[in-house]
């Protein structure tokens, strides 16, 4: 298993650094170019995971040939991947647009092989592959946030106006503040536990991480930022009735001030569900959530139910039909990771999907309340909170993008790291009790 353990290590090292090589690829070159828009999928982004594809392809290869990948590897999670890249050929041959949906397969595939790949590192070099995953979601946080302060000045924005009245937010690097803001936030609760013996970095962190959230103006990110803590604490602490108590009173206390909030920054949306026949009819729209269920997933979920449910309309299927369906030349943003899968890989892909995220969820869950985590359960804790942004991200913005991607990715690598370190930690201490009865 040497040899085999020494590729696994080198595969994940390579596969990393490709992954972000990528993404600053996406990030970065506007910025250097001096455009303010996203680069498209054809270009240097585009060449360089095409290449990066092919050398993640021989390693899996590789892996497959030394029985790694078969005896070592998360079976269910490798389930998930083979399945994906089985219903992306089955659309090859049984769809439309073929050229087009091989174009956004390469790009989904390109994700699929990093998390293969890196699965066996997580597995056998557990810490390693912990340390480096929280180095780069430090240099990810970092990234977004340290163009703020240059916004922040420059802007001249009221950030209670910002954050209330939903006008003049601020953002930068991902092109869309709700990817700005769920970007970092994501990331905050494992920085924090990351930086936790750096109480000055942690300081300065987090008081730029909330006044960019405030100038951001996202709210559902805002509301994570607080949340978030508080799940952090009452997790940690496992004093749920004192918890519990403390909470109930702050939202006693507190409740006219939040009603006020959620009317105002709500009171479009909720719409919705005071007459949603009038909404999704489109004679009466509220807020930017009445009007993508009305003319969005409403009419491209029903497109799907009738043409093809169980497999989807391809990897780029949800500008294919948006432009049959919109009638429009810009492409709308589902603003949902769901809705859209279910839109390019029908019944199978959203099944898939939701094993992606719920399968290193429940993991952590059941590390949690079997209270096994040991020195890893701050970290084991952090996921479960960060695992919760996620899915709201998913939930409300776009976290289906390039930026979404490679936070899905990571989170699944570290989630399985942990998972084994645990187990590692877990059957030494068992084992070490046992050797110490057996000569007592």
């Amino acid at each position: 298993m040497g040899g085999i353990d020494k590729t696994g290590s080198f595969s994940f090292s390579i596969a990393y650094k490709l992954l972000l090589a990528v993404l600053f690829s996406r990030l970065l070159l506007p910025l250097l170019l001096g455009s303010g828009g996203v680069t498209t999928e054809v270009g240097l982004e585009g060449y360089l995971r095409v290449f990066s594809l092919g050398i993640l392809t021989i390693f899996l290869l590789h892996h497959l040939s030394k029985f790694s990948f078969v005896y070592a590897y998360e079976r269910s999670l490798i389930f998930i991947i083979l399945s994906f890249f089985i219903l992306v050929g089955v659309q090859f041959f049984l769809l439309d647009e073929k050229l087009f949906n091989i174009q956004g397969a390469i790009k989904y595939f390109f994700y699929f092989s990093f998390i293969a790949v890196s699965l066996f590192s997580a597995i056998v070099h557990a810490d390693k592959t912990i340390d480096i995953i929280l180095n780069i979601c430090i240099l990810l946080f970092a990234v977004v946030l340290v163009f703020y302060p240059y916004l922040i000045v420059t802007s001249g924005i009221d950030p209670v106006s910002a954050l209330l009245l939903n006008e003049h937010r601020l953002h930068f690097l991902l092109q869309a503040s709700n990817e700005d803001a769920h970007f970092m936030t994501t990331f905050f609760i494992l920085v924090m536990v990351r930086l936790r013996h750096h109480k000055g970095w942690v300081i300065i962190l987090t008081g730029l991480f909330y006044l960019a959230l405030l100038y951001n103006g996202t709210r559902s990110a805002f509301l994570m930022a607080i949340v978030l803590p508080v799940i952090f604490f009452v997790l940690y602490k496992r004093k749920f009735v004192l918890s519990f108590i403390v909470l109930g009173i702050v939202f006693i206390t507190s409740f006219s001030y939040v009603a006020e909030y959620v009317k105002v920054k709500f009171e479009g949306d909720l719409e919705v569900f005071e007459d949603p026949d009038a909404v999704l009819s489109g004679k009466q729209v509220g807020g930017s959530l009445s009007f993508r269920i009305a003319h969005l997933w409403v009419p491209m979920i029903t497109y799907t139910n009738r043409e093809s449910p169980i497999i989807g309309n391809g990897s780029n299927g949800w500008d294919i039909i948006a432009v049959k369906l919109l009638n429009s030349k810009k492409i709308e943003s589902p603003h949902n990771t769901f809705v859209w899968t279910y839109i390019n890989w029908g019944l199978v892909g959203l099944i898939g999907m939701f094993m992606l995220f719920a399968i290193p969820f429940f993991n952590m869950v059941r590390i949690y309340i079997s209270n096994q985590g040991g020195k890893y359960q701050l970290l084991v804790v952090a996921l479960i909170c960060t695992w919760i942004e996620f899915f709201v991200w998913s939930m409300i913005a776009n976290a289906y993008t390039v930026h979404g991607w490679v936070v899905l990715s990571l989170l699944i690598i570290l989630s399985v790291a942990v998972k084994y370190a645990v187990y590692k930690t877990f059957d030494y201490e068992k084992e070490s009790q046992n050797t110490h009865h057996k000569y007592a």
